[in-house]
């Protein structure tokens, strides 16, 4: 304290050049870190502006006018889609007594049988996938669904009987989530995206609810064409194929195997005692191959072979479709 008394000016000047220096060093540092923070934002200007230019197409002006346009016309296609989808939703869905289902479940069943009659086999286990329902009552929350199920299979089986089919050999109908007490649960979430970057898509909207089941039948080839024909082209529900299979017991002959083995077999049935193929009064003549047509006694039995003839076995596992107005598109400006 002595010598700051005896020294005043020259203590002052020291006391005040620590303190500019203090001060000279505390601005330092402050635009040393705002220089960092500026260039660490020039550096991801960078990366952006590359990004951008990378882009096909670049995000001028032009193209996002462009873009938007496309926008609205995608949106435009998937409304009309979405209307055409909804003609064949039902006006409502409303739960019905369970007494009531199961009485229409009878009449639709006792119904369908006595169509089927004694011309399209039927096994007696068939209840239209409704089994359980022959010895338990359903969910009375699920009733609505069910009867939704009921009309559209009443449908399905009477469609199948128009179109000439022989047999209905199994139909199984999936448990559907309201059967169980259980929600059918909304849109499944997106898988992540890779990178920690890279942001995640939104989940898809559902646009309908999927009713599965299972169908096996047999029939003419025509039959079959024409199941398929009605199934794919039904006015009121839509029915969305995930599986078909189809298969011929039949053993269909080549051409060579017609001329030399088929027709000898055919023949014979009508021959002689000893197995002669030349006794018959009218022998067949001028056996033709390829395109033109074979002449043997039975043509028609021949052909019948080589065509397939026989019923043909049909698998098919399909979705009724429900189909419900959840999406909601965004508008564009």
């Amino acid at each position: 304290m002595t010598w700051f008394k005896e020294n005043k000016f020259l203590g002052g000047l020291i006391a005040i050049t620590i303190l500019l220096a203090g001060l000279l060093l505390a601005f330092g540092i402050s635009q040393k870190g705002k220089k960092e923070e500026l260039l660490a934002e020039i550096e991801q200007t960078k990366l952006d502006l590359t990004k951008k230019r990378k882009m096909d197409p670049f995000p001028n002006p032009e193209n996002v006018r462009q873009k938007k346009e496309n926008l609205k016309e995608l949106i435009a296609s998937a409304t009309e889609l979405q209307e055409s989808l909804l003609a064949y939703a039902p006006a409502a869905i409303d739960d019905i007594p369970v007494a009531e289902f199961s009485s229409r479940f009878e009449k639709t069943e006792k119904a369908i049988r006595e169509l089927y009659g004694e011309k399209i086999f039927l096994d007696e286990d068939f209840h239209m996938g409704f089994e359980r329902y022959k010895v338990e009552t359903p969910n009375s929350k699920a009733t609505g669904i069910l009867n939704y199920q009921l009309e559209a299979f009443d449908w399905l089986f009477r469609e199948l009987a128009a179109a000439g089919i022989s047999e209905v050999s199994n139909f199984v109908r999936a448990e559907l989530p309201p059967e169980r007490g259980e929600d059918w649960g909304g849109a499944k979430p997106s898988k992540p995206a890779r990178g920690k970057n890279r942001a995640r898509k939104p989940a898809l909207p559902q646009v309908g609810k999927k009713l599965p089941f299972e169908l096996t039948f047999r029939g003419k080839e025509a039959a079959v064409r024409d199941v398929l024909s009605r199934i794919a082209n039904g006015e009121k529900y839509f029915i969305l194929t995930r599986a078909l299979a189809v298969k011929n017991p039949g053993n269909i002959p080549s051409n060579r195997k017609l001329e030399i083995g088929s027709l000898e077999e055919e023949a014979s049935d009508e021959s002689d005692d000893d197995g002669s193929i030349f006794d018959n009064e009218e022998p067949v003549e001028d056996v033709k191959t390829d395109s033109e047509e074979v002449a043997s006694p039975s043509g028609e039995r021949s052909l019948e072979r080589v065509a397939g003839g026989e019923d043909l076995s049909v698998m098919i596992r399909a979705d009724l479709m429900l189909f419900e107005k959840s999406a909601q598109f965004p508008e564009v400006k």
